[in-house]
C-alpha cells in the first residue's frame, strides 16, 4: 500500500496522515477497524471527517488539530518504510 500511494517524486508524503493508534486512549485494541468501530470513538468521526473532506475538496486536514493521535504530515516517514514491502517508496 505504501510504495503504491507514497511514490518518489511526488509531493505525497506531505498530504498523508498518520493515525497513531499507540497514542490514542485505545491502544490497546487492534486499530484496524478503527474508521467503522464506535469503540475507537473520536478517532471513528476524525477519520470519518478526514476522508469526506478530501473526498470533498481535495483538501487534507488534521482531524484532531494539535492532539497527538494523528500525524498530518507525517512527522517521520521513515518509520512506516519498514512496515511494508522490503522496496518501499523512499522520502523524496
Amino acid at each position: 500500500m505504501l510504495r503504491a500511494s507514497l511514490r518518489p517524486g511526488r509531493d505525497t508524503w506531505s498530504r498523508t496522515g498518520l493515525y497513531r493508534n499507540d497514542r490514542a486512549p485505545q491502544a490497546g485494541r487492534s486499530p484496524h477497524g478503527f474508521l467503522l468501530d464506535p469503540r475507537s470513538a473520536p478517532a471513528t468521526q476524525q477519520g470519518q471527517v478526514q476522508v469526506a473532506t478530501f473526498l470533498g475538496d481535495g483538501a487534507v486536514a488534521d482531524p484532531n488539530g494539535p492532539g497527538v493521535t494523528w500525524e498530518v504530515p507525517i512527522s517521520a516517514p521513515e518509520l512506516l518504510l519498514p512496515l511494508d514491502h522490503a522496496s518501499a517508496a523512499t522520502r523524496p
